[in-house]
């Protein structure tokens, strides 16, 4: 189930990323594309049907919360380490969490926007709450986050940001954590800049996860 659970989140989460983009970027997401190449299984009656039953389950209180270790990778271009620009800080990152946490409890000051045709499908609490990890795959005191310097200023959505071997960062387990890679840039082939984008179901494990850029992850907290 949490593996399913997993999945549900990476589709999900995009949402909550900070939505204060800048007048270059003329897509926002690039999962719907991305799992088409990828050819997702989510989409399928069943999938969709398990993650309806989930969401009754928790309405009714048959599930209780269920708490997310998040890994941050920070793919950034300082050299000698230093905090600052798209090394973006623990604050920063931190209030990405926080606002995660927010919308998912079904908090956002956002809902009374919501057009009417959707308010009656409004999750007002998911039952999901997110923390930065705080042990690593060898049980050793970790605090949720990599930081790797890259000489690359731009990724695609081609998942190089997840390989060490392309100037990104290999994930830690999926079973164990919701990997989230922090991209100086991302842009799809074409050139076109994108937010971000996420594997859903039937993936590669080796690839499971979230790839935002720096300037739309969290908020101007620290730097």
């Amino acid at each position: 189930m949490k593996y399913f659970y997993s999945f549900y989140i990476f589709l999900v989460l995009l949402i909550s990323f900070n939505s204060s983009l800048n007048a270059q970027i003329d897509k926002r997401c690039s999962s719907f594309e991305y799992n088409q190449a990828e050819n997702s299984t989510f989409h399928q009656p069943e999938n969709i049907e398990r993650l309806l039953k989930l969401r009754d389950q928790y309405k009714s209180g048959e599930i209780e919360d269920t708490y997310l270790p998040v890994v941050v990778h920070v793919l950034h271009n300082n050299s000698d380490g230093s905090i600052g620009g798209n090394n973006i800080s623990d604050e920063q990152i931190q209030s990405q969490i926080d606002r995660l946490n927010i919308d998912f409890a079904g908090l956002s000051e956002e809902l009374s926007s919501i057009p009417d045709t959707f308010k009656n499908i409004v999750a007002y609490g998911t039952g999901f709450q997110f923390c930065l990890a705080t042990v690593d795959e060898n049980g050793q005191n970790f605090n949720g986050i990599t930081r790797t310097y890259t000489t690359k200023t731009v990724f695609t959505d081609k998942d190089d940001a997840k390989e060490t071997g392309s100037g990104g960062k290999s994930p830690l387990s999926r079973c164990d954590y919701i990997n989230i890679w922090v991209v100086p840039d991302l842009q799809k082939p074409s050139g076109q800049t994108v937010l971000g984008y996420a594997q859903s179901p039937g993936g590669n494990a080796a690839s499971d996860g979230i790839v935002v850029r720096q300037e739309n992850f969290g908020d101007d907290t620290g730097t």
